[in-house]
């Protein structure tokens, strides 16, 4: 049966080595969720993702995941031949209950018990949002990538209050979604053409022989507006690249929509090709009509973390030992900047999360090997204190927020590799499964 499984609840901070010695981490709740399945009392794990992280007017939390299973018996052929009956049973079996990609919410209560959950068959769960009171906002793909959905949900009980599914042109994915100051949904999604070398007919079928290669292919943006309702606004394609890869992505929403995206791809020149980085910058209205925009190129000291605060741009770049904060109006002109010295070192940051009296900046630290990275900062951006660890479950894909009793909540996925006694099937490897961890700062 399919379950989630609350492996550990454990009020201990022994896992964690700690880098500075007069800064403290407490852990008051530490929770994984794994995604298992047993068939003929055999057990199997499948791969758990967490996508989203919400906090709740009634003092719950919300998490959104995708997940998916597989089970080696559904591709035995030992009786395909001789007993097809038998072939079958085994197939039914299985196969049935094998997901390539599918999705979950579900509702912790704040000693991180599970209320309830709404499962999204063969649909994955890009991301939560907070709506209003009483309802959130979820967002994800079809597996086949045929549409995109959205779905607009009760707090109180997973009641789906509406769900819509939407046709987005060349296999879409979910790249990035807000809430307006009208309540209107904002979505960013990110479309891919694979262009063929040929195509034909056989046996009246279409036949794709095979690819181009990325120099060949389509990529863009779209940009839609969706009602409370579930109803399309509008909807507009923007930021069209032919041979070039789009990624980074970032999208914010209230008065106006912002809207950040990075590029890569290679352009030929003095025949050879020649590796193109850049990045733009949108700003459109409530109605789809873009006010600004602006192209820049890509490199090192700009190459930086970007998030949302307040309708301005708000850049982060980590350098040594430094962390260097820019903030930018709507058009891209410096309002404000700040260099910051901490005692960690951040070699990727993960998230961040803005707070009532400041910024929580969540990442990885090559203080040691597989550590992780927490600093926090007023609303000045002025340093108060930072947290460098290292433990045996290292959070990776981070989503942040406050709890209603401790300093910090991190939600990721983590990696189980099965040792030779742990396995219980030849092809166990590894796992993903759900941590969740509420830390008190000292």
């Amino acid at each position: 049966m399919r379950s989630l499984t609350i492996l550990l609840f454990l009020l201990v901070d022994s896992l964690f080595t700690y880098a500075q010695n007069e800064n403290r981490l407490v852990v008051s709740k530490d929770t994984n969720y794994v995604y298992s399945d047993t068939i003929q009392n055999k057990t199997y794990y499948g791969n758990y993702k967490a996508t989203g992280l919400i906090k709740t007017p009634d003092s719950c939390y919300l998490v959104s995941t995708e997940f998916s299973i597989y089970f080696p018996e559904s591709n035995d052929t030992t009786y395909l031949w001789t007993n097809f009956k038998k072939y079958m049973e085994i197939q039914n079996l299985y196969t049935g209950r094998q997901h390539i990609s599918s999705g979950s919410i579900f509702k912790l209560n704040n000693l991180f018990k599970k209320q309830w959950e709404v499962v999204f068959k063969e649909k994955r769960v890009k991301s939560i949002q907070s709506y209003d009171s009483l309802s959130f906002i979820a967002v994800g793909e079809r597996v086949d990538q045929q549409k995109i959905w959205v779905s607009r949900i009760a707090i109180a009980n997973g009641k789906i209050i509406w769900f819509k599914e939407f046709s987005v042109r060349h296999h879409p994915s979910i790249a990035g979604v807000s809430i307006s100051s009208k309540k209107d949904i904002i979505l960013l999604t990110e479309s891919q053409r694979l262009i063929p070398l040929n195509i034909k007919k056989q046996y009246g079928k279409t036949r794709f022989v095979f690819f181009k290669t990325l120099n060949d292919s389509e990529q863009f943006l779209s940009l839609s507006s969706i009602s409370g309702d579930g109803n399309l606004n509008w909807r507009k394609r923007i930021d069209f690249k032919k041979g070039y890869e789009i990624w980074g992505e970032n999208i914010a929403a209230n008065n106006n929509i912002m809207l950040y995206s990075s590029y890569t791809g290679f352009d030929k020149i003095n025949g050879k090709y020649i590796k193109n980085e850049g990045e733009k910058a949108y700003l459109f209205n409530l109605s789809g009509h873009k006010l600004f925009e602006k192209k820049f190129d890509y490199n090192d000291s700009f190459k930086v973390y970007n998030f949302f605060d307040e309708n301005k741009w708000l850049h982060i770049t980590s350098k040594s030992d430094t962390l260097v904060i820019e903030k930018y109006d709507d058009k891209l002109n410096m309002i404000f900047s700040k260099t910051i010295t901490n005692k960690g070192k951040f070699s990727d940051i993960q998230s961040m999360y803005k707070t009532n009296d400041g910024f929580f900046i969540y990442g990885l630290t090559n203080i040691k090997t597989g550590g992780c990275l927490i600093c926090k900062l007023d609303t000045g951006f002025n340093f108060i204190n930072s947290w460098a660890y290292d433990r045996i479950e290292r959070n990776q894909d981070t989503k942040l927020t406050v709890p209603f009793h401790g300093d910090l909540m991190v939600l990721g996925s983590c990696y189980h590799t099965f040792t030779e006694k742990e396995k219980l099937h030849p092809n166990d490897i590894l796992y993903e499964y759900i941590n969740l961890l509420e830390l008190k700062l000292k």
